[in-house]
């Protein structure tokens, strides 16, 4: 199976440490974190989509990991799903429009989450062009809700351009 450039290109913007703990929402069938849980050691990987069908796919690809306890699935929306840490060193969404918008709720919980020392990859690809106004807004809205960009980018492939916003809590 050929993997999406987008995949690829998300699983290296982590910066993935074998001692990392990494909550991706939304993981879809898994295609990512079959890339992330790889780069593991000590580390885990939690997996969480609202989608039964999406989670029992992300297992299928990461079933050995599940075994060894690397990979930790779990069924439920973001925010009231019970999660097994209350701390990771990296969260990561793949196309959640719910964290791209101004949701303080949700948005407030995702920094609760990384803490003082963890970070927030806002990975988001438009089926079309990617309008500069949407980079923008999603940027806005992660430092409206108390987060600082510390990296931001824009990155050109199929079928449009990719964009990435790493954040971390204000003032640390």
């Amino acid at each position: 199976m050929k993997v999406h450039e987008r995949h690829l290109w998300a699983a290296e913007k982590l910066e993935v440490q074998p001692a990392d703990i990494l909550l991706e929402i939304g993981c879809g069938p898994g295609v990512t974190a079959s890339l992330v849980v790889e780069k593991l050691d000590t580390g885990e990987l939690h997996l969480l989509d609202r989608s039964e069908k999406s989670v029992h796919k992300a297992l299928k690809k990461t079933e050995a990991y599940i075994k060894k306890g690397t990979v930790k699935p779990i069924v439920g929306a973001f925010g009231k799903a019970d999660l097994p840490s209350s701390h990771y060193d990296k969260v990561y969404c793949f196309n959640v429009r719910l964290l791209m918008e101004d949701n303080p709720k949700e948005l407030s919980l995702v920094k609760e989450l990384i803490g003082t020392n963890g970070l927030f990859y806002l990975f988001f690809q438009p089926p079309y062009h990617l309008p500069d106004t949407m980079t923008g807004q999603a940027k806005k809205n992660l430092e409206k809700n108390g987060f600082e960009v510390v990296n931001s980018e824009v990155k050109p492939m199929s079928p449009g351009p990719s964009m990435c916003h790493i954040a971390k809590s204000k003032g640390r």
